[in-house]
């Protein structure tokens, strides 16, 4: 199901729509059950040998499931997979093995990892440099991932850094392959070493599929000495500062840090962290708390990853909070879209290509790949545009510049949403993503046909009564009340928060937070016409169902009291409005910091109001 929606949170002198958590749906992916062998890491051999230690561990386990079925169920952790190993049909040594002598595979539709059989009886055939992928660009993605997969150093001996990554389906293979050359590059520049998962360890059926990342990185602490970190990177992130190192992370965090992450922009998702990059110290610690993640409860019911990291972080699990250094948004990952915040290598090394569709993936990612190699001096196997007016791709264009970046984006959403013959719902993504584009740039008449259309698209596919149709709904209706239409705006976030009130989670609960939010857009769209009434009605709903969840002074209602603050103040009701205020600057200043622009704009109009007073 798709996830998206926007949020009430931006005050009501700013204009901007911002996403805020969706409705979601019991999610029961079947990922990759059936196992013909060990899921082995897209390098090494000793297939038989993994196979054998596979059908050994399915025997020991079977004995034990048996024992536990005449003992104690509790006793083998079979509730919610305590016991991970035995859910999970791949040794961990089989994680990194040699690789100094891996051959590489060149033929097409050889495996990720796996050598072609001329390769393998090549005595001493070693794997090329890295620059030598360059030529791979056009070949079959598997060969580029088997390529990029063999550039960097063996795994470190002592301390040091694996980067870790995971491809697993031919559509993600296709944009993962390039992604996976430029930043196999920038491992061997740094020395770093460099795997490619090419398939999902075995797990439940129930467990939502991007949570394979979690037993990828509890694996690779087991076969890691000490000391040394893993640096994880979901397939569609690229490192696009070649001369960024994991050292400039780990030596200004607390001692006894163990886990650090980036903090989360996408308020899709309404979590505290995104696990799209992770760095993980390999330690008893670590182990353990991963061995907790991957066995949550909420695991069983297909809550994705991040949600349960939040559950184990409230409950500071193993003392998690002491443990993990959460840092901006853009210090390793990126904000959705990434190029809203881009403003260089230096201050995002990484980009992170959430939520956009294949197509645009795989072309910027080839087209970076491109770029990268030809600075490096390395020549590329398919036509190159070096004088494209909007994206010229030469080699003085790495590292990638904020306008080339946009103007690659551009170009790709253009291009899908202009394909006639792809399937509505695909060209629904990329009008929609470039609608996103259109709003930071300032095109917010060109977002708001493009937002008709993308909505259009859905309504076709899923019909009108779909509870899912909020967040475009939302967004048309959010649009058209910055624009003044207001008239076109109400009967759209009316209709949103209908939808809204239907929606429910994995568990079959109400989403009351994005109910929570519709008030929100409907209380800022009567407010701009000076509906004073109805926008305190709904932003104080929407206040009423916060607290109700959260509780009072959460961190989600620091907006919804500024706003109601505001409405206050602008309809003569200056107490109340000096009371919401601030408690939005309490807010503000304990979840953001005393010096966040929130902070500053509270202040501002707290000023404002008692100079006022004093002159009654």
């Amino acid at each position: 199901m798709r996830q998206r929606a926007t949020r009430p949170g931006a005050a009501l002198d700013v204009a901007a729509e911002v996403q805020r958590p969706p409705p979601r749906r019991a999610r029961r992916r079947s990922v990759l059950a059936r196992l013909r062998g060990p899921a082995a890491l897209a390098f090494g051999d000793g297939g038989q040998l993994r196979g054998s230690l596979l059908l050994l561990a399915f025997a020991v386990w079977g004995a034990l499931c048996f024992a536990c079925g005449r003992l104690s169920v509790a006793t083998c952790g079979a509730a919610h997979g305590t016991h991970w190993r035995q859910r999970l049909a791949w040794p961990p040594d089989a994680l990194l093995s040699s690789r100094a002598q891996q051959p590489v595979a060149h033929a097409t539709g050889t495996g990720a990892g796996r050598s072609s059989p001329a390769a393998q009886q090549a005595p001493g055939h070693t794997a090329p440099a890295g620059l030598a992928c360059c030529g791979l660009l056009s070949a079959a993605p598997a060969a580029l991932l088997a390529c990029a997969n063999a550039t960097s150093p063996p795994p470190p001996h002592g301390t040091g850094v694996l980067v870790l990554t995971q491809v697993a389906g031919e559509a993600v293979t296709q944009y993962a392959a390039p992604a996976a050359l430029v930043n196999a590059l920038w491992a061997a520049q740094q020395r770093y070493a460099f795997a490619v998962a090419s398939t999902v360890p075995a797990q439940p059926a129930s467990y939502d599929s991007r949570y394979g990342k979690v037993a990828l990185v509890r694996h690779a602490l087991d076969a890691l000495p000490p000391g040394a970190w893993v640096l994880w990177l979901d397939a569609d992130a690229a490192v696009v500062h070649q001369h960024w190192r994991v050292d400039s992370l780990t030596r200004d965090v607390a001692d006894g840090t163990e886990l650090v992450v980036c903090a989360e922009a996408n308020m899709e998702t309404n979590t505290r962290m995104n696990s799209g990059s992770m760095l993980v110290r390999v330690s008893d610690w670590s182990r353990r708390f991963f061995d907790a993640w991957w066995a949550h409860a909420d695991a069983a019911i297909g809550a994705p990853d991040q949600w349960t990291f939040d559950a184990l972080w409230e409950d500071d699990t193993l003392g998690v909070r002491a443990r993990t250094a959460i840092l901006p948004a853009t210090a390793f990952n990126s904000e959705p879209p990434f190029y809203a915040s881009f403003q260089g290598v230096t201050s995002q090394p990484v980009i992170h290509l959430m939520g956009d569709s294949d197509f645009v993936r795989h072309r910027l990612f080839t087209r970076l790949a491109a770029t990268l190699c030809l600075a490096r001096g390395a020549s590329v196997d398919q036509p190159v545009d070096q004088s494209s007016a909007d994206a010229p791709l030469i080699a003085s264009d790495w590292p990638p510049s904020p306008a080339w970046l946009v103007a690659e984006m551009g170009a790709g959403y253009d291009a899908a949403m202009a394909d006639e013959a792809a399937p509505p719902l695909r060209r629904a993504h990329a009008a929609e993503r470039l609608g996103m584009l259109y709003q930071h740039q300032g095109r917010v008449e060109e977002r708001a046909a493009l937002a008709a259309r993308v909505l259009a698209w859905r309504e076709s596919a899923y019909g009108a009564d779909e509870p899912s149709l909020a967040h475009d709904v939302q967004v048309l209706g959010n649009i058209l009340s910055a624009l003044g239409r207001h008239a076109e705006a109400e009967p759209m976030l009316l209709r949103a928060l209908a939808l809204t009130q239907r929606a429910t989670d994995p568990k079959g609960r109400p989403q009351r937070h994005l109910v929570a939010a519709a008030h929100g857009d409907l209380g800022s769209a009567y407010a701009r016409v000076g509906d004073w009434a109805r926008a305190m009605a709904h932003f104080g709903q929407c206040l009423s169902i916060e607290e109700g969840l959260w509780g009072r002074d959460n961190r989600h209602s620091g907006d919804t009291r500024f706003n109601l603050g505001l409405a206050a103040q602008l309809s003569g009701h200056g107490e109340a409005a000096m009371e919401h205020f601030q408690t939005a600057l309490r807010i503000y200043t304990r979840y953001m910091g005393p010096k966040h622009p929130s902070v500053e704009r509270t202040k501002t109009y707290i000023a404002q109001l008692e100079a006022a007073q004093e002159e009654l």
